[in-house]
């Protein structure tokens, strides 16, 4: 729902910028309110953030690659269309997945590629050009 939605707020805001910064500001609201009724406050979160800065710089890309994978789905859902970005998603977040595994990235656990991966993976690249061109 989020990508197809995304696309039509981009299309209705005329431009996907505008549409990533009303999804973080509503975003942020929400878990301000989230916060609330947890009973934690908003100043012992932020001091975990910072915490967790302190050791990991690298965690701000969760925050970088989540705003790219909002702007790209309100910009690119009206142009390949929901199903179809949907699909390039979930194959590029397989691959990627893949990598990081592989490579034990971000501090994840290594577990090695396998033969069944490498060609579950070539399957849904076939099935995207698939659905892209059928």
């Amino acid at each position: 729902m989020q990508i197809a939605i995304n696309g039509q707020a981009g299309i209705a805001m005329g431009s996907p910028v505008k549409v990533t910064l009303l999804a973080f500001v509503v975003g942020s609201f929400l878990l301000i309110g989230i916060s609330r009724l947890t009973g934690t406050p908003i100043r012992e979160r932020l001091q975990d953030v910072k915490i967790g800065l302190k050791t990991d710089r690298w965690i701000l890309l969760g925050g970088i690659f989540g705003a790219c994978y909002v702007m790209l789905s309100a910009w690119l859902a009206p142009m390949l269309g929901t199903g179809q970005l949907i699909v390039l998603s979930l194959s590029g977040q397989l691959l990627f997945s893949t990598l990081i595994d592989q490579f034990g990235l971000f501090k994840a656990e290594k577990r090695p590629i396998s033969v069944n991966k490498i060609i579950g993976l070539i399957l849904m690249f076939i099935g995207v050009f698939l659905v892209h061109f059928a």
